[in-house]
């Protein structure tokens, strides 16, 4: 699918975002490296890239062996600031994927929301002593410094020219 209609909003936020990625490069702005293993998983389009599966996948894998958390900003939400889903929680709380997140995997893992990633980060990692968090949606987001990075397309609408052949088996 072509997006040439998104080309005149696309030079807007290229400047924008261009001009804070520097900020970021010279300095002027802060990333925050935390001790705590991060592992941020972002996409390049908007909707089904995988990136919810990827996130459900790592932190049900990673809790089997380590205390886990994953902070998302929580979207859709009509609170403000650092919640951690429980039992009380609804999508109006904490978002409709971090509720859905807590349906299907309880308190396997810790799930919370925080519009603010930097303090969320902080704030959970103490609270719930953990050993590994999972950024959902954060790529964009250069005020945590994570330790690996995964980014996430939709395989039959890549954003390269580069052709992938593969071996018929």
């Amino acid at each position: 699918m072509k997006r040439w209609y998104l080309y005149p909003f696309s030079l807007g936020y290229h400047l924008v975002t261009g001009i804070r990625n520097t900020m970021y490069d010279l300095g002027v702005f802060k990333s925050t490296k935390f001790k705590t293993p991060i592992i941020n998983v972002g996409n390049l389009s908007v909707g089904g890239s995988g990136k919810s599966p990827m996130v459900m996948y790592l932190a049900q894998f990673l809790s089997k062996h380590y205390r886990t958390g994953v902070l998302s900003r929580g979207y859709g939400r009509l609170t403000k600031g650092y919640e951690v889903t429980n039992y009380e929680s609804n999508y109006k709380m904490v978002g409709d994927e971090a509720m859905q997140l807590f349906e299907r995997f309880k308190n396997r893992f810790v799930i919370a929301v925080s519009e603010e990633r930097v303090p969320g980060a902080k704030k959970v990692i103490d609270d719930m002593d953990l050993e590994v968090l999972v950024l959902d949606d954060a790529m964009q987001h250069r005020a945590i410094k994570a330790g690996f990075n995964i980014l996430m397309t939709d395989f039959n609408d890549p954003f390269s020219r580069i052709t992938f052949f593969l071996p018929e088996i």
